[in-house]
């Protein structure tokens, strides 16, 4: 049975941008998701890639895995380790993906800064009885999966309406 072992960059330097495509609500939004487009996240990547590496090159792993190649290239891991600098950055960025939990794309901010969407209590900068309460709100990146963030998020506001009823 095939396995598979995955790396992660929390907590990115590179950022994206959702825009609407039009005033029609019905049409999806423009996204763009810059990943890796910061130098940073690329050598945290690799980083990453290194320590996965050393993983799967321990002798209790090569005595049950026939092969072990990178991602869908094909490559196996003494060929990816022995491209120049330049072709691994390229492969990387061929080879990335989304974990789909985006987050921050109606970022949380102080009452008195207007350049985020949401106060601290989720509610919508100039809008009445509107809140929003999802892993969009964070100003942030979490250093994990965005699930028990956002059962957070919404455990606060879901207290902050309370409160204010």
């Amino acid at each position: 049975t095939p396995g598979a072992l995955g790396v992660s960059v929390f907590q990115a330097f590179s950022r994206g941008k959702v825009r609407f495509a039009s005033p029609d609500p019905d049409d999806d939004p423009l996204v763009e998701a810059n990943m890796l487009s910061d130098p940073r996240d690329v050598q945290r990547m690799w980083d990453a890639l290194r320590r996965g590496a050393e993983i799967v090159r321990h002798p209790a792993i090569a005595r049950i895995a026939r092969s072990v190649t990178f991602g869908s290239s094909g490559l196996s891991l003494d060929e990816v380790f022995a491209m120049s600098e330049d072709e691994r950055d390229r492969l990387i960025l061929l080879e990335a993906g989304d974990a789909q939990h985006a987050a921050g794309t109606c970022r949380m901010t102080p009452r008195t800064e207007t350049s985020g969407v949401v106060n601290p209590d989720g509610s919508v900068k100039g809008v009445q009885r509107l809140r929003v309460a999802d892993a969009s709100i964070m100003p942030l990146d979490c250093r994990a999966n965005t699930h028990f963030t956002s059962v957070m998020i919404g455990e606060l506001v879901a207290a902050h309406m309370k409160r204010a009823a």
